[in-house]
């Protein structure tokens, strides 16, 4: 298991290509637990077999256009072991959303 912070600006992401294009590099990683931050508040919390940059631009709902999605700052992603699969996997996000009680996940 590893973790990554990723910081972004969604109002940049919007208005310049290259910040887009980075920040689409930067959370391309597969098999994932992330958490959405303002600061040092968590407003949502996910997980994906995928790729984040599927969940955020490809998937239905789009996270990018979501409300929280522009209220947040920072993603902290944890790349999981290959060996976790989507049981365990959404078992590690109810955990957290238990702990974080993020304000725009609808199962806390």
């Amino acid at each position: 298991m590893q973790f990554k912070t990723v910081h972004y600006d969604s109002n940049k992401l919007i208005k310049d290509s290259e910040e887009l294009k980075s920040f689409k590099e930067s959370i391309s990683d597969k098999n994932v637990l992330y958490l959405f931050f303002k600061d040092n508040k968590c407003f949502y919390i996910g997980e994906t077999g995928s790729t984040l940059k599927d969940r955020c631009y490809t998937h239905s709902p789009k996270h990018h256009e979501k409300e929280w999605f522009k209220k947040c700052n920072t993603i902290k992603i944890i790349l999981l072991d290959d060996n976790i699969d989507d049981i365990a996997r959404g078992a590690l996000e109810s955990t957290f959303i238990l702990a974080y009680r993020p304000k725009y996940n609808k199962k806390a």
